[in-house]
């Protein structure tokens, strides 16, 4: 194992066993990208239609995160995409009754199965959204270019 396979995973336990203790959130409190990574139930690709979205503020309005409802057959999914910023800046559009598939990881807010998007597929455009340790690539370290 090198260096940084050891330092994520020292990382990963650390988080799941802090999450651990502190416990889950309750339905009033918002989760953390750590609770949501660590309550990972099964991974499912899925496609629908667009029935619903919105646009949520999180961190006193930093980050306009989409979430949208997907209709699968008979029932509705709600979905965790991405800031609204890392979208755009990445070509994504999405707009009520697309079509569109979601890759992801389903977590359970209250009770309900909700689906984190690892990947969407929007009007023949995939966008990759979290890495497979479920961590969102809107964070991701920026690489210096060299000139």
């Amino acid at each position: 194992m090198n260096y940084r396979s050891w330092i994520g995973a020292v990382a990963i336990v650390g988080t799941l066993s802090a999450v651990g203790m502190a416990g889950t959130p309750t339905c009033d409190e918002k989760a953390s990208d750590d609770d949501v990574r660590s309550a990972a139930v099964r991974l499912d690709t899925v496609k629908g239609a667009v029935i619903h979205i919105d646009r949520m503020e999180q961190m006193h309005g930093v980050c306009n995160g989409v979430h949208l409802t997907l209709k699968i057959g008979e029932r509705a999914v709600r979905i965790h995409l991405a800031p609204g910023a890392f979208m755009k800046a990445n070509g994504i559009t999405i707009a009520k009754n697309d079509a569109l598939e979601v890759s992801g990881f389903y977590i359970d807010v209250c009770g309900n199965p909700e689906l984190m998007a690892s990947t969407i597929t929007v009007n023949r455009r995939t966008l990759r959204l979290r890495d497979a340790s479920g961590h969102p690539l809107w964070n991701a370290p920026k690489t210096r270019k060299r000139t």
